[in-house]
Parts: C-alpha cells; structure tokens; sequence
C-alpha cells in the first residue's frame, strides 16, 4: 500500500512537471564541439564586431547607414547608442549618437533629441544638425481655450454641477472642442503637406521649404465626439509617409541551421511552496553554417532550447555575414562578422 501511494504521488508530481514545462534532460551530446565563436573550419574567420547593428539601410547615395548599440569595454553591456555610416566591410566611417532607433529617409536624414529636447534634423552624418520646430498648430489648446470661455460665466459653468449633469457637460465640452481643433487641423496642417513620418513619438511634417514636428494631435475623450468625422490620424494616412531608406539586409536563415540540440537544464520562474512555477530550457543547440562552399559548426549554450538563438544576415553581393547572438531567448543579441578568410 505505502508502495502505490509513493508511486501515485510520484506520477503527479512527475505530471505537474511536465504541465509547467519541465524537460528530462542529457548531456552534452557533442562535448568536442568548439563553442561560439570558435567553430571548426580555420578556413572561416568569425569574430566581434563590438556591437550590436540592430537594422542597416542603404541611401539613394548608396550610403550603408544604420542603428548601432556599442558595446562597453567589457562587453557585457552597450555604452552608447549610435547612427553609423558603414564602409563596404562594415567598418564604421562616423556616427552620432542618439538616444533611440529613429527614422532614416532616403537622402540619409535621420533625427534626434538634443540634450535640451529639442528635436534635430541631420542632412548627413557630419553636417550641423538643423532644428525642427514645434508647428503653431496645438491640439490641446482648443480644450483650454474652451474652458476659458465658459469660465468667465461663472465658477459653475465647467464641472461644479452634480455629478450626471457635470459628466453630460463635459463629453459635450469635449466633442465642441475636438471638432473646432480638427476644422484648425484642416485649415492649418493639411494645406501644401508633402509627406509624414512617425518617429521618436512625434510626428514630422514635410513641406516644400520647411518640417514641423508636432507632438499632440486632437483627441476625444469619447469615442461619441468623434461622430462620423474622420480623425487626425485617418487624414495624414491619406497622405505620403515620408520614404524611408531602403532595408539593406535582414535575419533570415538559409545559410545557418540548427542540427541538433540538447536540454541540459531546466530553469524555473514564479511558484511557491505549494505550487510549482513556468520551467524553461538550458542547453546547447548546434549549429552549421555555410559560406561559399565552405562549412563550419560550432555550439551556443543558453535558455530557451530551440528558440534558435544564433541568426544570420548576409550583405548582398558579398560573401560577409552578420551572425547574431542571443544568450537568452530575450536579450538583445551580439553581432559577429563572418567571411571567408582570403
């Protein structure tokens, strides 16, 4: 009897396990194998690149330029966040530092904050940043504005009313000044408008001669104000987006594959006493990677077996390839340089 029960309980604790995502796991099925970055082709040269190049993009100049995180002395962490312009190799001509990813349009203008807030425009990577100003058009202070006016008729002409009436008042103060800030929009923003961009949590404006930034659009506090009128943002996606640089290169997978992996280790989260919390994978996956004829395989260790943790990019044309590295499913990955050595 005490034999059933050790069994009954060890079963449900084996399927509690296995319901929370617990592995059986193995050993190192290739403990020889070289460890990212070493691999085993000499014929193949991968190294670090001491960044992070998250997106690269080509300008109708045919510039490589792109968003690059630095990393710091001792390569755990990223120091500074740049736009980089890149020779052929990858190697990085000049750069500014930004705070964020932000937008790069064809002709290579891309945009920041500067330590005062202010919203900046590059030409080019090394010319004087140009500001952007604010546009006169404000779609908050029609609500101010409103509210203005009715209080010169009295303390009780806004809000001091019982609590129906005052929520009545105020989704018709609403919708009054929601509609006069969109007939403001229309007349003030729309006429001679070239293209917008969105970036940076704002929105860019390009006409012939000048851009505007403007960082609050009308909005209703009731989805009832807007009635059948379009919105501010319906209106712009009427117009261009601003173009963007093209994408020069992207993750794909045709010349890395993972050719067997092995969990190790189970990792757990969250849980109590009583109950058991999310497990997750450690291990190994095993690579293979394949440039020019040439064939090299190598191991990463980390979480989340399977989630294919080392991606690759290729430069078109070339034979160079960005291979990127996540330790953690999550993490931000390094970026290594692989070429055929000459």
């Amino acid at each position: 009897m005490k034999n059933l029960i050790k069994i009954i309980i060890i079963s449900l604790v084996i399927v509690q396990l296995t319901s929370c995502g617990y592995t059986r796991t193995e050993d190192d099925k290739f403990p020889e194998m070289a460890a990212f970055p070493d691999h085993s082709n000499d014929k193949i040269s991968i190294k670090s690149a001491g960044m992070r190049i998250d997106t690269i993009y080509t300008t109708s100049k045919n510039e490589l330029m792109g968003y690059v995180e630095i990393l710091d002395a001792d390569g755990d962490s990223y120091s500074k966040k740049v736009i980089a312009k890149f020779d052929k190799n990858l190697n990085i001509i000049d750069s500014v530092s930004v705070s964020r990813n932000t937008f790069i349009n064809k002709n290579g203008q891309f945009y920041r904050y500067n330590r005062e807030g202010e919203l900046e425009r590059f030409d080019n990577i090394s010319a004087t940043p140009v500001l952007i100003p604010e546009h006169p058009f404000n779609g908050v202070k029609f609500k101010e504005d409103l509210e203005k006016e009715l209080a010169k008729n009295g303390p009780f002409a806004t809000h001091k009313f019982p609590d129906s009436l005052s929520y009545e008042i105020a989704m018709k103060n609403d919708s009054i000044s929601y509609h006069r800030a969109v007939d403001a929009f229309e007349k003030q923003v729309l006429p001679g408008l070239l293209c917008f961009k969105y970036t940076l949590g704002i929105t860019i404006l390009t006409y012939a001669n000048q851009e505007y930034r403007i960082n609050n659009l009308p909005r209703a506090l009731w989805d009832s104000a807007y009635g059948d009128r379009k919105t501010c943002n319906t209106m712009l996606s009427e117009y261009l987006e601003c173009d963007r640089a093209k994408k020069y290169i992207t993750h794909y997978r045709d010349h890395i594959k993972i050719t067997d992996q092995a969990v190790t280790g189970n990792g757990s989260s969250g849980g109590n006493h009583f109950v058991f919390g999310s497990f997750y994978t450690k291990g190994f996956e095993y690579y293979e990677l394949e440039i020019e004829g040439e064939v090299t395989t190598f191991k990463n260790y980390g979480n989340v077996v399977g989630s294919h943790r080392v991606t690759s990019r290729n430069l078109p044309g070339t034979n160079v390839y960005l291979i990127d590295v996540k330790g953690d499913m999550y993490d931000h990955p390094v970026t290594h340089i692989a070429t055929l050595k000459e």
